[in-house]
C-alpha cells in the first residue's frame, strides 16, 4: 500500500514536471543533500582522493560539489523515466552513429553493448530500442519490493527494450539465439556479493576488481562488443556514441575485452569526472577476486 501511495502520490505527479522546474528542485537538493544530509560524503570524498592522488583538497572538494549537483540532476532526470514521450527521449540522448550496431544486425549477428554509469545512462537505456536495428535487452538487478519491481520493468520496457535478470540472462540468450539482440551490460560497479570470481587490474590508481561477465558471455556466444559513450551535451541532452570494442571475442585472450572495455570507462571519467557515480562504494574489500593471470577457467569455450 506504501509503494503505490508514494508511487501514485509523488513520484508520478514529479515525474510530470517540466524540466525547468524538475531543475530548480535539483538545485534546492544539492544543498540539502550535500551540506545537510551529508549523504555519502566519506564515501565520494575517499573515492576521488584515491583516485585522483595529485589533486590538492580545494580541487577534490570542487569535483566533489559538481559531483553531487549531477547527481540531483541525475535523480530529476531519472523521474522522467515515468512519463517522458518517446519522442522526447530519444531528442534528449541521441545515438550519433547507430549505424555502427546496424552493420552487425545487416550481417546477421547479435552484440553486446558495453557502458558505464556515467551521465544519464537511465535515459540512454529506455530510448535504445527505437534507435537501433537490434531488439535491446537491459540486463538489470531485481527489486526486493514486488509493486516496484513491477512498476520499474513496466516502464523500463514500455519503448521497445526486453528487461532480463541477471539470474535468467544464460538462459534467455540459449532460447533466443535465432533473434538479433543487442543486450546492455554496465561494467563499473563492484561485482555482487554472489559473485565468486572477478579479474582484478588497475582501475582509476586503484587495483579494482572487475566483474568478467561481460567477456565471457562475449566470447561464449561470439558476440561483437560494442562500447557505448554517454557524452553531455548540455543540462538535460546527451548523446551517445558507438565505437566497436572488438568484433570477434571468441579470438581475445583472456582479460584483453574486459582490460579495454575498462579504459574506455576510465577514460570518459578522467576527461569529465564529475558525470561518474562517486557515491558508489566500489572499492570494498573482496576475497574472491583472481590475478590476471589466473584461473583460466573463468574463459568461456
Amino acid at each position: 500500500m506504501l509503494s503505490r501511495l508514494l508511487h501514485y502520490g509523488l513520484i508520478l505527479p514529479l515525474s510530470h514536471l517540466p524540466f525547468w522546474l524538475l531543475y530548480r528542485l535539483s538545485d534546492m537538493g544539492y544543498y540539502f543533500i550535500y551540506y545537510i544530509l551529508r549523504y555519502r560524503r566519506k564515501v565520494v570524498f575517499g573515492n576521488l582522493q584515491r583516485s585522483f592522488p595529485h589533486l590538492d583538497p580545494a580541487q577534490i572538494k570542487r569535483l566533489a560539489k559538481l559531483y553531487y549537483r549531477h547527481l540531483c540532476d541525475l535523480g530529476v532526470e531519472s523521474l522522467k523515466i515515468f512519463s517522458i514521450s518517446i519522442e522526447e527521449a530519444i531528442a534528449r540522448n541521441r545515438i550519433v552513429n547507430p549505424e555502427v550496431a546496424g552493420r552487425f544486425f545487416d550481417q546477421g549477428r547479435s552484440i553486446i553493448f558495453s557502458a558505464g554509469h556515467y551521465n544519464n545512462w537511465e535515459l540512454c537505456v529506455l530510448a535504445s530500442d527505437a534507435q537501433l536495428k537490434h531488439k535491446s535487452i537491459g540486463v538489470y538487478t531485481q527489486i526486493r519490493n514486488k509493486y516496484f519491481e513491477k512498476v520499474m520493468r513496466k516502464t523500463r520496457g514500455r519503448y521497445g527494450m526486453e528487461l532480463v535478470t541477471k539470474k535468467e540472462i544464460k538462459a534467455f540468450h540459449e532460447k533466443n539465439r535465432h533473434r538479433l539482440t543487442a543486450t546492455i551490460l554496465a561494467n563499473d560497479q563492484a561485482p555482487s556479493p554472489s559473485t565468486k570470481r572477478a579479474y582484478r587490474m588497475m582501475f582509476l590508481n586503484q587495483e579494482t576488481d572487475v566483474m568478467y561477465g561481460t567477456e565471457k558471455f562475449a566470447r561464449e556466444y561470439d558476440y561483437p562488443v560494442v562500447f557505448a559513450a554517454i557524452k553531455k551535451v548540455r543540462r538535460g541532452w546527451y548523446e551517445t556514441h558507438l565505437q566497436v570494442m572488438e568484433e570477434h571475442p571468441r579470438n581475445t585472450p583472456y582479460g584483453d575485452i574486459t582490460e579495454r572495455m575498462t579504459h574506455l570507462i576510465e577514460a570518459q571519467i578522467l576527461e569529465e569526472p564529475q558525470y561518474w557515480l562517486w557515491s558508489h562504494k566500489r572499492w570494498k574489500k573482496r576475497n574472491y577476486a583472481v590475478d590476471r593471470a589466473e584461473d583460466r577457467s573463468l574463459v568461456a569455450p
